[in-house]
């Protein structure tokens, strides 16, 4: 007896309809997840509403064997806080905020928040040396309605001492709130811990 053979049937998409859902369904999803996304969320830089941010293990963090070198300072100098930095904010003893953050020795400052870019994710500041492997920082950025409008600005002040071995620091914050007046509308205090990033 011969063996049976199942025959499946395949159906082609028509090119039209295969452009019909490319170019009308799926940016319709898209747009749902973007204002899904931003309908609870408002700070650019700034921690999201009531959002219960993951806290990423990172690989790529690692401890570096600084040693101390002369002329201007760098990421290199275990006295300098110039370089890239993996930091955490924490408030009332719960996460605020957890960044990458860049110091520059021009005395700007540059941090990506973990946040949907879609709302927001970057904010810059200056700083300046204020003692012996301490500094103080003046950070920035714009806060948003949910609908994305303007809702005014925040400021951080913060001022962060490194460890001797210059892989780390930790420090304080003030993180303010204004409204689009100008006027303050909240604070929150709290504590900083930075990790520096290298290349091995």
């Amino acid at each position: 007896m011969k063996g049976s053979t199942n025959k499946v049937t395949r159906f082609a998409i028509p090119n039209t309809v295969r452009r019909t859902i490319t170019g009308a369904i799926l940016p319709t999803i898209a747009a749902l997840v973007v204002l899904l996304t931003a309908a609870s969320s408002y700070a650019d830089c700034g921690p999201m509403g009531g959002m219960k941010f993951p806290v990423v293990k990172l690989p790529l963090v690692a401890t570096a064997n600084l040693a101390a070198v002369g002329g201007m300072p760098n990421s290199e100098s275990p006295d300098s806080i110039v370089g890239l930095w993996h930091t955490m904010y924490t408030a009332e003893n719960s996460p605020f905020a957890e960044t990458f953050k860049e110091w520059h020795s021009d005395g700007t400052e540059f941090e990506n928040v973990n946040h949907n870019p879609a709302i927001g994710s970057v904010c810059v500041g200056v700083w300046k040396q204020v003692g012996v492997r301490t500094v103080r920082l003046h950070h920035l950025g714009f806060l948003f309605n949910a609908d994305g409008t303007s809702a005014g600005t925040f400021v951080v002040e913060e001022t962060d001492t490194l460890a001797a071995h210059g892989r780390s620091y930790v420090g304080t914050f003030t993180f303010s709130t204004y409204d689009v007046n100008g006027n303050l509308t909240g604070e929150v205090k709290g504590t900083v811990a930075a990790t520096r990033i290298t290349v091995d």
